[in-house]
């Protein structure tokens, strides 16, 4: 599947874990849990891990969100319309027990 979006800013959490991600305002509903994607930012396209779903470890009532994390990258991409597109599933969302669980899931 692929969709494009805008990048708007999330709660910084996953830069808080060393983990930051792109969080991506798209108009559709993209099959939920976590995948193996391509994100095309700005003419080049990295690698991510993308998460599809609504962040049950930290449920903050935003719903159904997007948020990926691309490999090898570090550039501010907030308002940027970015290319994402799902490769291969890895497994359905899930919920742990606090950050720490989730950083260690995402490493």
């Amino acid at each position: 599947m692929q969709f494009e979006g805008i990048v708007k800013e999330g709660n910084k959490i996953g830069h808080q874990i060393g983990f930051p991600t792109a969080n991506v305002q798209c108009e559709c509903t993209p099959p939920l849990g976590v995948w193996l994607g391509i994100v095309a930012v700005r003419g080049a396209r990295y690698y991510a891990m993308i998460n599809v779903g609504s962040r049950p470890t930290l449920n903050d009532g935003r719903g159904v969100v997007v948020e990926a994390h691309l490999f090898d990258f570090n550039e501010n991409i907030y308002g940027c319309r970015v290319g994402v597109e799902l490769l291969e599933f890895i497994r359905p969302e899930a919920k742990f027990d606090g950050l720490e669980q989730l950083k260690n899931a995402i490493a």
